[in-house]
């Protein structure tokens, strides 16, 4: 039985190796790329043509003016095609500011002799508001700690009695309300 093996195996695994070598050829194509089967190439899976950059942009969608547009803006907004030879900016841009002093929206609560604010804005919009207070009248700051929402004052004196000088901690915590800051 080992020489019947022998001779119909090794004509069969022959048989096989020409065969495979064969596939390759035809997966590889001829440019070595895989274009055989249709994979890549200009008519394969993914084409390399380039069609992509020659593609043309067709108009913006156009919501009837009774139907509301916010839900349907674009979310992802095709920049222009970047240009090396053109400066970047006339003018550098200058970052839009936090909101001025808001006096709307800030309420003083009290309860049973402790007071506090209220303000309708989150503590994140709340902390330089009230770190550039302390800058503008120009009160030094001994301690700050952003995520636990603390700022303690320098040894503030009140006219020339040295008696009379006083230190601020102030406790910035989110409100009950979510968008709302309690300092």
């Amino acid at each position: 039985m080992p020489l019947l093996v022998q001779k119909l195996v090794r004509p069969g695994l022959l048989a096989v190796l020409v065969l495979s070598l064969g596939a390759c050829r035809f997966i590889g194509g001829e440019d070595g790329m895989l274009s055989g089967i249709g994979i890549s190439g200009e008519e394969g899976l993914f084409s390399d043509d380039g069609g992509y950059q020659t593609a043309e942009i067709i108009p913006d969608m156009r919501i009837p003016p009774e139907l509301d547009s916010y839900t349907i803006d674009q979310l992802y907004v095709i920049p222009e095609p970047f240009s090396p030879n053109a400066a970047a900016f006339e003018e550098i841009p200058l970052p839009k500011p936090i909101e001025e002093r808001r006096r709307e929206g800030v309420i003083i609560q009290s309860l049973s002799g402790v007071r506090w604010i209220l303000i309708d804005a989150t503590p994140g919009q709340v902390w330089p508001l009230i770190r550039d207070y302390w800058t503008e009248l120009q009160i030094a700051l001994d301690y700050e700690n952003p995520s636990a929402g603390t700022l303690e004052t320098a040894w503030v004196e009140i006219g020339s009695d040295e008696e009379n000088r006083h230190k601020y901690r102030i406790q910035i915590e989110p409100g009950l309300h979510s968008g709302y800051s309690e300092v």
